[in-house]
């Protein structure tokens, strides 16, 4: 989904395989043990096929030098940085800026929705966002999300949804 030309240096394309193995493989796991393992792959990956290490790759995300596995899930790459001018899928460093865009996104939602929607803004919930966000843009792109009622599941997939300007539609399960 990332343009060529925004793609100039190997470090944010090593940041990008990352990013999409992360989105691909890690956000499956349930156990704590198989997100470390996982992060443990992807290091040695990094440094036996890529022969750099990921402290260096992903050195903007921390500030003790030593990246962990929260530190990755703190990299975003999306296409809705930008709402009013061109979509390009590109990374997102800015969380603080990040943040302002889906507030944005939120309030523009709420403008035109016959339900609105009173969501804070915190760094997981941007997460999922965007998680959502990512999947929708993918050709055929689908996701199961599961979780216990009120977890906010149905908010992110509407505001995902209004970010790509899609249609939703919900089905309502009733006796009849």
């Amino acid at each position: 989904l990332v343009p060529a030309s925004r793609m100039t240096e190997t470090n944010k394309l090593l940041r990008l395989w990352v990013h999409e193995v992360y989105r691909i493989f890690n956000d499956r796991f349930i156990e704590d043990s198989d997100r470390e393992q996982f992060f443990n792959i992807v290091k040695d990956v990094c440094q036996d096929i890529y022969k750099t290490s990921i402290d260096k790759i992903l050195s903007h995300l921390t500030l003790s030098g030593k990246v962990t596995d929260e530190d990755i899930r703190s990299l975003f790459f999306g296409d809705y940085i930008n709402p009013e001018g061109e979509r390009i899928y590109d990374e997102i460093t800015n969380l603080k800026e990040l943040t302002k865009i889906m507030e944005h996104y939120l309030e523009e939602y709420n403008m035109i929705s016959k339900a609105p929607m009173s969501l804070v803004m915190f760094k997981f919930a941007i997460e999922h966002i965007s998680r959502v966000s990512r999947v929708l843009k993918q050709d055929n792109g689908h996701a199961l999300l599961a979780g216990i009622g009120g977890s906010g599941r149905q908010s992110a997939t509407k505001l995902a949804a209004f970010m790509t300007d899609y249609d939703l539609f919900q089905i309502e399960i009733t006796r009849n």
